[in-house]
């Protein structure tokens, strides 16, 4: 059984850096003054101290009800600390105040994407990417839903305008050769998985799945070389000892093939 790896779903939230405008109204500007402050309290907590995030900008939306990018950014601490419902809460106010903010409707889109509702997601990336054309995340994301709905050539649309907006980001390539390795294109897939490595070095599951690749085209040196240089990177993760146990079996090297099996059950029972 090939285990490939299909983490095309991590997706990356946005944060909206909020530069203040200053207003005509002392008593308005006064207002609005103490609540950026809050603001900027609130993005300068740690990333990971969600709860801080959430104080300073629940502050700065008392004092400034209309202040979108507090609303957007305290969704996005709701959503690190797993609490959906108040993220969700908090973006759809963001949309509501600013109806042109694509950053909020990016942000919703992520949300409804983890909880699956795939066409209201589809939906929400559409719209950011009406408003930001530019934003390479949504095209992304839409690929990505379009990826786990199985429309295989909507999502290659979005990654390749994904790529031609950012040719560097890794994770295009990454995505683009899962729809490619879907699509049984394995000359492809593999170029695609060769893009992120390329690019980036560390990125574990491209080695794994272009190892796939270069098996299912009958290469299996490439293949034992993939598989072998993802288990030295992720020695702790049975699935490299899996596949190359599997290509070891069909290619009559059985000793080789029991070693590597015998890691597998070992990781399991262990893990």
């Amino acid at each position: 059984m090939y285990r490939v790896f299909r983490t095309g779903f991590s997706l990356k939230l946005s944060v909206f850096l909020f530069v203040f405008v200053i207003v005509l109204t002392l008593n308005i500007a006064a207002q609005k003054a103490d609540a950026v402050e809050y603001y900027n309290l609130g993005c300068a907590c740690e990333t990971a101290d969600f709860e801080c995030r959430i104080a300073y900008f629940t502050k700065a939306v008392e004092l400034a009800p209309g202040l979108t990018e507090a609303f957007n950014n305290r969704g996005l601490a709701f959503f690190g600390k797993g609490d959906l419902d108040g993220a969700m809460n908090d973006f759809n106010r963001s949309i509501e105040l600013s109806p042109n903010f694509s950053k909020g409707f990016y942000n919703r889109a992520v949300l409804f994407a983890r909880k699956n509702e795939l066409d209201k997601a589809s939906s929400d990336f559409g719209r950011a990417i009406e408003l930001s054309p530019s934003l390479t995340n949504a095209y992304i994301g839409r690929g990505n839903v379009y990826l786990k709905a199985k429309n295989y050539d909507a999502a290659l649309r979005d990654f390749d305008k994904a790529a031609q907006i950012e040719p560097l980001y890794a994770e295009i390539y990454y995505n683009r050769g899962l729809v490619y390795f879907f699509k049984a294109d394995y000359n492809r897939a593999a170029a695609d998985f060769s893009n992120t490595i390329k690019l980036k070095p560390g990125f574990l599951p491209a080695y794994l799945n272009r190892g796939i690749c270069y098996d299912k085209k009958g290469s299996s040196n490439e293949a034992i070389a993939d598989f072998t240089k993802f288990i030295e990177l992720a020695p702790d993760d049975y699935r490299g000892y899996s596949n190359r146990a599997n290509l070891y079996s069909r290619l009559g090297e059985n000793e080789k093939a029991a070693a590597d099996t015998r890691k597998v059950s070992e990781l399991k029972r262990n893990g």
